[in-house]
């Protein structure tokens, strides 16, 4: 049984002959006489009485044709359940996300989302950049909002650049700080995953050196421009105030 004898019969019953139901559906009678004379076949029952050329349903054909309109009403709603998930429209969409650096816009963001498609069940995960990319992994989110990949990982996925935000170091005023020992540089270590801090005094250890770009190594408090994944940015430089 497939649905197109369910149409078929329906459409027999709705225009109570075969000819009409020919002519509305622009299918031949032959192959509608067919149909419907299949699916009595398979069902062991008569669905349809003669009575010249018209077609009346019998009792038990009644009853089939009431649960017929449901199975196709059902189908329709499949059908058009499926083209909205295909949308977006409805469905589950799980959202990864770094607090502090979505904060500024992320609430907002699914404010307007969930406006648009009420539909949607949002799920929402907080992690750092590398759990995300094991949510990634386990189907437990499908966006996320972090740090750009690392090169392994950013051929797997497709990412977009939403803003950039500014890395600064604060002292507190009233900290006394040598005018030998510079609190320096900052270096960008991780390709375009976030930034790495080092705390460089007069003589930095030689692991610490190596982290620095070379044009540094030698003197650690001068101020050092980092490529970033997208463009350049200044490491800020600590600078100490005036040695009393």
């Amino acid at each position: 049984m497939e649905l197109r004898h369910l149409r078929y019969f329906t459409a027999v019953a709705q225009w109570k002959g075969y000819r009409e139901a020919s002519r509305h559906l622009y299918i031949t009678q032959p192959s509608i006489s067919e149909a419907v004379s299949d699916l009595e076949t398979e069902l062991g029952i008569k669905l349809f009485s003669r009575d010249g050329r018209v077609a009346r349903l019998t009792p038990e054909g009644q009853v089939f044709y009431e649960e017929a309109m449901k199975t196709l009403a059902q189908a329709e709603r499949s059908v058009a359940t499926a083209q909205r998930a295909a949308k977006g429209e409805i469905g589950r969409l799980g959202i990864g996300f770094i607090g502090f650096a979505s904060y500024p816009f992320l609430s907002d963001l699914l404010r307007k989302y969930k406006a648009r498609h009420p539909g949607v069940a949002l799920r929402l995960e907080e992690n750092v950049p590398s759990g995300q990319d094991l949510a990634f992994d386990r189907g437990d989110i499908d966006i996320g909002f972090t740090r750009p990949p690392s090169a392994d990982r950013s051929s797997s996925y497709e990412s977009r650049l939403l803003f950039r935000e500014p890395l600064v170091v604060a002292l507190p005023k009233a900290r006394k700080v040598k005018a030998k020992r510079i609190l320096g540089t900052f270096h960008r270590r991780s390709r375009g995953r976030g930034s790495s801090c080092f705390r460089i005094g007069p003589q930095p250890t030689r692991g610490q050196r190596r982290l620095l770009p070379p044009a540094t190594r030698r003197r650690p408090h001068r101020l050092c421009r980092c490529m970033a994944q997208e463009g350049t940015f200044d490491c800020p430089q600590i600078v100490p105030p005036t040695a009393r």
